[in-house]
């Protein structure tokens, strides 16, 4: 359009100054002006072109000879290089499509699908090499569904065993120093019956001869959260949507590992001198008052199904257990920057569990016992977390107007607090609270020391830990007793009764014990 309206101007202006010849040149002007802005009207409109990535820039698997052996440090994904592979291998099934009454007079047909077995080298390898995760087709792949085979590329590993039966003992090679995995009869009918992209995490671990350094000395961790209904169990739990589909509640790995197992085989490869773990579990405290206090288990929901079993601790359901405090989501600051937490769509309609709920009783017996069984020393570690939501109106014991939300377990104390106008302290209204407060709270310790032995027994048992606010109480004025200190070691006593002489029994004290009133705390036995 613009060559036809220039080339017409361009005509006329060139008719008026220079005659028939220059209406002849005004006309060519014209329309040369005309197509280039055409053009640039044309690009303007037109969807622009993006250049794809080449080969060279995306992480594939690709089979061809000469590749370089890539080498890596830490931890990367990468493509690798099919080294082998066998035929495709045509699997036949019959399938047969019911008729519209559904009683099975339909047709017959044949469904053929493909398997093949293959392997695919990553890089240079080594002792100090392991496999992560592993995709296909940019999908990650759960492993236990498959036939497979890691070689991490040391200098000692034979050659692998499927390949031999193909080709023949003896005309295999070993490929040490190469890492590399062998699938076997992988089916092919995921991924369009043909052989997958390959991709997988490969760590290397670089060797650390320095005997000081932490991934040599660090023995014992102690397992978090602590806090979470299943998140203990080593077997699938699933809750229903009330739809008919069912959701894994402790499986948020791809490989379809619990997470309880996930966590100790990263353990096991982070740390290879680890001999023993603290394992965590949750009650809740309900009042920072000694007196007022309850220490119960909680649930996240009160009408979540699950299966195979549902929860239950000491004796409750969750029918009958106290559910976590519910809060607006957007009271929750996970970037610790003092700022709102965004609130996602799932989040938007109402309110979330400020905590997890107390592991399920059946989920601390199979930790107890997978940890064991991995040749762990176990510690158990009974924990109170203080449930006390915003806008609870509780009285204060340090003289606020409320107490604060989800406050640290080490400030239950007695009411009024020390240093308060009428405190308590220095009384024998500080002995009456904190005998009540013990009250809720040894039934909590009791039931997982008989828990422990039900699970084969652990190693070490803490009765509690930083109960500041209750262990620097005295029952009256001058020299009287610590009543929280005489009642933790009768619930020692209790407990080293029920879990016999091989377990070590202690209380861990907070710092301040032992610095303001030389050492109130007592140690292991």
């Amino acid at each position: 359009m613009a060559t036809l309206v220039l080339r017409a101007a361009g005509t006329a202006i060139g008719t008026a100054l220079g005659g028939p010849l220059g209406g002849i040149v005004g006309g060519l002007l014209g329309a040369v002006g005309g197509g280039v802005v055409d053009g640039l009207l044309a690009n303007a409109l037109a969807p622009r072109k993006h250049k794809a990535p080449g080969l060279d820039e995306v992480a594939i698997t690709h089979a061809s000879e000469g590749t370089p052996v890539r080498k890596l440090w830490g931890r990367m994904r990468v493509g690798g290089n099919v080294i082998w592979c066998t035929q495709f291998q045509a699997v036949t099934t019959n399938q047969k499509s019911t008729s519209g009454s559904g009683k099975g007079f339909g047709a017959s047909t044949k469904v053929t699908s493909f398997e093949l077995s293959f392997a695919v080298a990553f890089c240079e390898g080594g002792d100090d090499v392991t496999l992560g995760r592993v995709w296909a087709d940019g999908n990650e792949l759960d492993l236990s569904q498959y036939g497979y085979h890691f070689y991490n590329g040391s200098e000692s590993q034979a050659p692998d065993g499927w390949i031999e039966s193909v080709e023949g003992t003896g005309a295999v090679p070993a490929y040490r120093g190469l890492c590399y995995i062998v699938f076997h009869l992988m089916a092919l009918d995921a991924f369009g019956n043909r052989m997958p992209q390959i991709t997988a995490e490969i760590i290397r671990r670089p060797p650390i001869p320095d005997p000081d350094d932490v991934t040599h000395t660090l023995r014992s961790v102690c397992m978090l959260p602590g806090a979470g209904e299943f998140v203990l169990g080593t077997q699938v739990y699933q809750s229903s949507d009330g739809f008919g589909s069912w959701f894994p509640e402790n499986v948020h790995t791809a490989h379809g590992a619990t997470d309880f197992n996930a966590s100790l085989a990263q353990l096991n490869a982070t740390l290879p001198n680890r001999s023993a773990v603290s394992l965590v579990v949750a009650w809740f405290g309900t009042d920072l008052r000694a007196g007022n206090c309850q220490i119960v288990p909680k649930v996240e929901s009160a009408t979540k199904v699950v299966k195979p079993v549902d929860w239950a601790v000491a004796g409750q359901t969750r029918g009958t257990a106290q559910l976590v405090s519910q809060i607006d989501p957007s009271t929750l600051d996970p970037t610790g920057l003092g700022a709102s937490a965004p609130t996602s769509a799932a989040s938007a309609a109402g309110t979330v569990p400020a905590f997890g709920g107390t592991p399920s009783d059946d989920t601390v017996i199979q930790a107890i016992q997978a940890m064991n069984a991995d040749g762990l020393r176990v510690q158990f570690y009974p924990f109170v977390m203080m449930d006390v939501p915003p806008g609870n109106g509780l009285p204060d014991p340090y003289g606020s107007a409320q107490q604060a939300p989800f406050p640290w377990r080490g400030r239950i104390t007695c009411f009024p607090g020390p240093g308060q106008p009428g405190t308590a302290d220095k009384t024998a209204a500080a002995a009456t609270q904190v005998n009540a407060f013990f009250a809720q709270y040894g039934p909590m310790v009791l039931h997982y020391a008989q828990l422990c032995v039900q699970a084969g027994g652990v190693d070490a048992f803490v009765i509690g830990s930083e109960l500041v606010g209750l262990t620097q109480l005295r029952s009256g004025p001058g020299d009287a007793a610590y009543p929280a200190v005489a009642a933790l070691k009768s619930l020692a006593a209790q407990v080293k009764a029920t879990v016999g002489a091989g377990c070590r029994v202690g209380y861990a004290a907070d710092w301040t014990d032992l610095i303001h009133w030389n050492c109130s705390c007592f140690y292991p036995k």
